[in-house]
C-alpha cells in the first residue's frame, strides 16, 4: 500500500459477473474487478536495498509504507544497470526536509526526474550549434569510444532471452552445455517440471510412492538415490555447463497463494532439481520442512522466514 490520492476510478480492468439482488432475489450483473493479483516484473529482481538507502525506501508514514515493492525493486534494478555501465554505486539523492512533512515527498521522484533520455527531433536541433549541416550533426553525436565501458566481469558474457516453448528451444545443439547462469520466474517453471516428469504426478512421478504422507523433507534426505536419475534424458539439465547456477523465484510474494501452496512449490522445485542432479544452496533456509496437518499461520510464518529465491 502506498500513500497517494486516488481521485479517479480505474475502469480499464472492470468486467461483469452474475450476482443476486439482495432485495428482489433476482439475478443481476455486477460490475467490478474479478481478476487475480498480478505482481509487476520488477519484483522478480528482489527488494533488497543498500543499507544506506533502505531506511528511506522502507519509510513508514501513517502506518503505511511510503513506497511499494515495485518502487524499491525498480530503483534497485536501475541502480544495478547504472553500476554495470559506469562502475559507480548509485544511491538516492540527498535527503530533504520535505520527506518528513506531509505529504511526505519521495526521494524517488527526484531520482526519476534526472538522467532522462529525450528524443530530439530535427526541428529542435540548434542550427547555430551544429552549423546546420549533416556533417556537423554527425560529429556532434557521441562517439562509441566515449561510451562508459562495462565492468570487466562482463567481458565475454552473452545474455540470451528465451521465448516460446522452452523444451523445443533447448533441442537445438548450440544450447548443449552453453549456459552458466539462469533465472527462472515462478510462473515459468512448468517446462522444468514437465522435463523432470513431475508436472502431473502419477506413474511418472518418482516421489509419489517414496515421500512420507505426513512430513515432506528435502529430496536429498528422503530420496538421495534419485539424485541425477533424469539428467541424461533432460533437455533442461543438458543445456547447462558444469558448475552452472540456476536461480528460481519463489511464491513468497504472491499474495493470492496460501502458505501451504507456497511451501509445496518450494519442495516441487527442489524435487525437479534433485532429479537433474543439481544441489540446493542453503537448503535449511530455502526449503523448510512441510507437515500435512500444518496450520496455515505456521506455513505462512515458515515461508516468510525462508529465502526469497532458491539457488
Amino acid at each position: 500500500t502506498r500513500l497517494a490520492s486516488y481521485s479517479h476510478p480505474n475502469r480499464s480492468l472492470a468486467s461483469y459477473t452474475e450476482g443476486v439482488d439482495r432485495n428482489k432475489g433476482t439475478t443481476v450483473q455486477v460490475r467490478g474487478f474479478w481478476g487475480d493479483i498480478i505482481n509487476s516484473p520488477y519484483h522478480a529482481f528482489g527488494t533488497t536495498a543498500d543499507p544506506e538507502d533502505r531506511p528511506r525506501l522502507f519509510k513508514i508514514s501513517g502506518s503505511m509504507y511510503r513506497h511499494h515493492e515495485t518502487d524499491v525493486a525498480e530503483f534497485g534494478l536501475s541502480a544495478l544497470i547504472s553500476e554495470m555501465e559506469t562502475g559507480d554505486r548509485v544511491h538516492l539523492p540527498p535527503e530533504k526536509p520535505e520527506e518528513h512533512v506531509f505529504p511526505y515527498a519521495s526521494p524517488l521522484d527526484e531520482f526519476r526526474a534526472t538522467d532522462k533520455i529525450e528524443e530530439v527531433t530535427e526541428d529542435k536541433v540548434d542550427a547555430k550549434a551544429t552549423g546546420g549541416g549533416a556533417r556537423s550533426r554527425r560529429a556532434a553525436r557521441k562517439q562509441k569510444a566515449d561510451w562508459p565501458p562495462l565492468v570487466r566481469a562482463f567481458d565475454g558474457v552473452e545474455v540470451v532471452l528465451m521465448s516460446g516453448d522452452l523444451r523445443e528451444q533447448l533441442q537445438k545443439p548450440r544450447y548443449r552445455g552453453l549456459f552458466h547462469r539462469a533465472f527462472v520466474g515462478s510462473m515459468a517453471v512448468m517446462p522444468l517440471f514437465e522435463d523432470a516428469g513431475i508436472a502431473a504426478g502419477g506413474s511418472t512421478d518418482p516421489f509419489e510412492a517414496t515421500q512420507s504422507p505426513n512430513v515432506r523433507r528435502p529430496p536429498s534426505v528422503e530420496t538421495p538415490e534419485l539424485l541425477g536419475s533424469r539428467r541424461e534424458e533432460s533437455l533442461v539439465a543438458g543445456a547447462f555447463a558444469t558448475g552452472a547456477e540456476v536461480t528460481f523465484e519463489t511464491l513468497k510474494y504472491q499474495a493470492h497463494f496460501e502458505g501451504l501452496a507456497r511451501l509445496g512449490f518450494r519442495h516441487r522445485v527442489a524435487q525437479a532439481c534433485h532429479l537433474f542432479g543439481w544441489h540446493l544452496r542453503d537448503e535449511r533456509h530455502a526449503l523448510p520442512r512441510m507437515e500435512r496437518d500444518m496450520k496455515e499461520a505456521r506455513a505462512r510464518e515458515l515461508d516468510t522466514d525462508a529465502s526469497d529465491f532458491m539457488r
